[in-house]
């Protein structure tokens, strides 16, 4: 192999390895106790666990053999993460559990949320408004033009006469206050079923509102363990630099004491390597920052500032998962499996709301009146100057040009769409429960296989070493051995990344993101 094409070869890793993105793993079937250590440090003792890894969880942890149950995963203490990440802001240091409670309590989708649930509560409440009477005032003034004449009866004046009196009105002023109540006695059920409509319409707000808070936790989660994997890959850059420098000094000093066993061209395709790698760490401490703003962001704090995880390491510990159990619990907890329920009873609703269309309405009306004029209530308006009036009143729909018919039938089409609606969600969550379980597994398998290629590449990297040492390696095969050894650090980085990600998105897709992580 050439220089130049070795060269070439060394960047292309070196690429792949840093400046790539947060990826996903390949499912394979082994449990295995892995321990995710700090790149090129010696192992610790595992510290002991307790009763959840939803939080605070450590990845310096030796994974014990026999799983937990998922209800149930064990807490691991915090390590403080190295402080290696250099920013020109002030950055807070945050537990997952803070990020959480900032998230639900400060996040503006959480308050948008609860404003729909008030707006549903008003619209239950106008519904429920139809089983009261209805009681209105009015009051009027009116001034009769001049020259109008008006017919009274003469016995307004005291006369025992049966006829008219003609009275000329001369600005007269007439004064009249009505109230008037109306009670609806039976309107088809169209009453029963608006507040059943509406009702419903309250608890698929809050189901909303539970969504939205899973799904802001959700978000608050993954951008904190991003943060953790962002840093922990500019970590990497920088331990990478520094070996490729202690390389390039060995291979300076071979080269000024005249070793036939380099050349100049050895020391320029190191410094080559040198040069690519420090480009690669520019851009993984742009991102380290991105991550940590973007933290800030889902917990709902001020975009200037950003927030970094206590945390130094990626977490991981085993559990044991029944996916028939996740499905069926998705199907309990999931907010929106239950707002599709509430939504097929909505359509169940409007198909009655059409249908009292076709039944008669009865009410009851009253009013209380109460009038006065010019000349003293003599019965210009009326009689005696106070009345009342009470009335039942029937309304029989007898032909609507079809339209009540043609209304029940879009309401049994909108019905029955709703149900059809609801089996393809109950297809799609049994998907989404089963993809988390995947990832969940692919995770898994992907850590244990990664971290053996891993501490391999490691010993190879320190016998290349020694061997250039003593003249039995060339430089090109210790740089290739340590990209070798960079890259594999950074899939399993990616696993463990890949394995918490997917513990989020298990907890998502069974509804149980907020019910298990709050304390």
């Amino acid at each position: 192999m050439t220089a130049f094409k070795f060269i070439r070869l060394s960047s292309m890793i070196l690429l792949a390895t840093l400046a790539s993105g947060i990826g996903c793993a390949t499912p394979r079937k082994q449990q295995r106790t892995i321990v995710a250590s700090q790149f090129d440090e010696p192992k610790k003792t595992p510290k002991p666990l307790t009763a959840s890894i939803a939080f605070n969880r450590s990845a310096e942890v030796e994974v014990s053999a026999t799983p937990v149950s998922y209800n149930e995963r064990p807490i691991v203490a915090p390590v403080e993460a190295n402080t290696t990440v250099v920013s020109e802001y002030f950055v807070r240091k945050w537990s997952e559990w803070q990020c959480v409670e900032s998230a639900i309590t400060n996040h503006r989708r959480n308050d948008v949320a609860h404003h729909r649930i008030h707006v549903s509560m008003a619209q239950l409440r106008q519904a429920e408004s139809t089983f009261w009477p209805q009681l209105t005032g009015n009051f009027s003034v009116t001034r009769i033009r001049q020259g109008i004449d008006t017919k009274v009866p003469a016995s307004a004046f005291g006369v025992p006469s049966p006829n008219l009196i003609s009275i000329p009105l001369t600005g007269e002023q007439v004064e009249t206050a009505t109230l008037d109540a109306t009670l609806p006695l039976y309107v088809g059920g169209a009453r029963k079923a608006g507040i059943s409509i509406a009702d419903a319409g309250l608890r698929i707000a809050k189901q909303e509102a539970r969504l939205t808070n899973n799904d802001v936790v959700r978000v608050a989660r993954r951008a904190y363990f991003g943060t953790i994997l962002t840093r922990q890959m500019l970590e990497l850059g920088l331990e990478t630099e520094t070996r490729l420098r202690v390389t390039q000094e060995m291979t300076q000093g071979l080269l000024d004491s005249g070793s036939e066993m380099v050349n100049r061209t050895d020391f320029l395709r190191g410094e080559v390597v040198i040069a690519s790698v420090e480009a690669m760490i520019a851009e993984a401490n742009a991102k380290a920052q991105l991550a940590r703003t973007a933290l800030a962001n889902a917990v709902g704090a001020d975009a200037r500032q950003e927030i970094d995880s206590v945390e130094a390491v990626l977490p991981y510990q085993p559990i044991n998962i029944d996916l028939e159990e996740m499905t069926a619990e998705a199907y309990a907890f999931r907010p929106d499996w239950n707002q599709m329920q509430d939504a097929v009873r909505i359509s169940a609703s409007q198909v009655d709301l059409a249908k009292s269309g076709l039944y008669p309405k009865l009410l009851a009306s009253g009013a209380l009146i109460q009038a006065s004029d010019d000349l003293g209530g003599a019965g210009v308006i009326t009689p005696n100057g106070d009345n009342w009036r009470i009335g039942l009143y029937a309304q029989v729909p007898l032909f609507t040009g079809f339209k009540t018919m043609n209304e029940i039938r879009q309401a049994k089409a909108q019905y029955c769409a709703r149900q059809s609606e609801r089996m393809l969600l109950h297809d799609g969550i049994g998907v989404q429960v089963k993809k988390a379980y995947i990832d969940l597994i692919q995770a898994r398998d992907q850590i244990a296989a990664t971290d053996r290629a891993w501490q391999r590449a490691v010993e190879n990297r320190q016998l290349l070493i020694r061997g250039y040492q003593i003249g039995m390696s060339e430089s090109k095969d210790v740089i290739e051995a340590q990209m070798t050894e960079t890259a594999m650090k950074r899939e399993n980085l990616m696993a463990l990344y890949a394995w918490n990600v997917s513990l989020i998105e298990l907890d998502y897709a069974t509804g149980h993101c907020i019910e298990q992580l709050l304390p």
